[in-house]
């Protein structure tokens, strides 16, 4: 159970999302399939209740989206019971009292005082008008699977299978017109609840604006947009980048140069860093032109360099530009924690997002196998559209870029230089690091890979001694 899913009103009523371990086999399948079930639990005036119709839906997703997105839509939909928990004079006796339920809910997601002692839900933080797009596409969603149910265990669930034609529609895109919409909603709020909410310029100036920055360049983006950019990406290819840049810190060059061999399970990592790491894929980060890894794991004093190896699979192969000609996109250079064979590893600091990667890796393997791009170069990362000529190719930066700035724009993130680029990733990591997480500054240089430590023992030691902090 995560921290955040914890939720509590100030009736004392709890909802709580929790991960129960199932065994399914899918129709298709005859292999049976382990993966953990988000479920919301609530406990109201001290009895326990397990709603049938949030088990149902979670069960119904298992085979459609990975873990961490199933624990994201759970979450929202336990968000929404606690809601209707706080506010009893909703009763759902009209039609129209779910419409004023979720208005209410998404009014609390945008406009969260910074003050805990001041909020309804303490627990809630406030979060940017795209997320709150992205939970009213999820609590639509769980609408229409209770339709669809014959029969539900709670007033909610009655209530969201009924016939509102709130969940027909998308939220407008325009922050501004979802603002002119909740004006209406302002004499039944105070009638029902007593919360008397000035709109549309209160709510517009603190939950609709995107969270002030500190830099004017290269910006450090909100947690929430980060999320919602992750979320909104369709492209498996584009999207297992933004997760890697979000969740290690590795500049967008180092992701590119990043060969099949080098994405790894964590089994390999003792062989490969010298300890051992659980529950997250071992990334190699090779230097794309001297390094001797190129897949075995062990060395040998005729292993061939990288770029050697490019040049036997075609003579025009190369790595993506070194610095020495100048270009900003071009390998940086790092600490590498294995001299020998020049290469390192990745640092993730954020364990969903590891495993949220990983479950995109099969995806990514099965377009290499359709491509036939295995046998043109070896880098994870390529074009995955099979409508092109390019199908399989190598992702290049400006591809990259490109969807980068397709997919801060789908979600309403600034882009430009009062915006973010792909190097913001890494201060995300840096800043997520330092400010939730704790590191000190050294163990922040050593995962961004700039620290120089003087022996490779001594490197090993302190990489270990990383490790352990980011997964504890």
């Amino acid at each position: 159970m995560c921290e955040d899913d914890n939720l509590e009103s100030s009736t004392g009523d709890h909802v709580t999302v929790l991960d129960v371990p199932v065994t399914l086999t899918h129709r298709h399948s005859a292999i049976p399939t382990r993966t953990l079930l988000p479920i919301a639990v609530l406990r109201v005036r001290g009895e326990i209740i397990f709603p049938r119709e949030t088990f149902d839906w979670g069960v119904s997703r298992i085979f459609k989206a990975s873990h961490p997105v199933r624990r994201r839509e759970m979450a929202v939909a336990a968000r929404l019971y606690l809601c209707s928990l706080k506010y009893p004079e909703i009763d759902f006796s009209d039609e129209a009292d779910i419409d004023q339920l979720v208005w209410t809910y998404l009014f609390h997601r945008l406009y969260s005082p910074p003050q805990v002692a001041e909020r309804i839900f303490p627990t809630w933080d406030q979060v940017v008008y795209e997320v709150v797009v992205e939970e009213f596409r999820i609590i639509r969603a769980f609408a229409h699977f209770c339709r669809k149910l014959p029969g539900c265990d709670s007033a909610l669930g009655l209530a969201l299978s009924g016939s509102s034609e709130v969940f027909d529609y998308e939220l407008p895109a325009r922050r501004d017109d979802f603002f002119s919409h909740l004006s209406v909603q302002r004499e039944r709020w105070k009638r029902l609840a007593g919360l008397d909410p000035v709109f549309p310029k209160d709510l517009k100036r603190f939950g609709g604006s995107t969270p002030k920055r500190s830099q004017p360049r290269e910006m450090t983006p909100h947690p929430d947009e980060v999320r919602a950019q992750i979320d909104a990406e369709k492209n498996v290819m584009l999207k297992a980048l933004w997760i890697l840049l979000y969740g290690t810190g590795i500049r967008i060059a180092e992701a590119l140069n990043i060969w099949t061999c080098d994405v790894l399970p964590s089994s390999y990592s003792v062989s490969l860093c010298g300890y051992r790491t659980h529950g997250q894929p071992l990334i190699i980060l090779a230097h794309p032109v001297d390094s001797t890894y190129t897949g075995k794991l062990t060395s040998s004093s005729n292993q061939p360099t990288r770029r050697m190896v490019l040049r036997q699979i075609d003579p025009s192969l190369d790595a993506r530009p070194l610095l020495h000609d100048g270009r900003r996109l071009g390998w940086k250079g790092m600490s590498e924690a294995n001299r020998e064979r020049r290469y390192s590893w990745t640092f993730w600091n954020d364990l969903a997002l590891a495993q949220e990667f990983e479950s995109l890796v099969s995806s990514i393997l099965a377009i290499h196998k359709q491509s036939g791009s295995d046998l043109r170069h070896p880098f994870f990362f390529c074009n995955p559209d099979p409508h092109t000529k390019f199908y399989g190719d190598m992702l290049r930066y400006q591809n990259a870029y490109g969807g980068w700035q397709r997919s801060c724009e789908r979600v309403g993130i600034p882009i430009g230089e009062e915006g973010i680029a792909p190097h913001s990733a890494r201060h995300f990591w840096k800043w997520r690091s330092e400010h939730v997480l704790g590191l000190s500054r050294q163990d922040r240089q050593l995962g961004l890979h700039h620290l120089s430590i003087g022996s490779q023992d001594d490197y090993g030691l302190r990489a270990e001694a990383l490790y352990h902090k980011l997964a504890a």
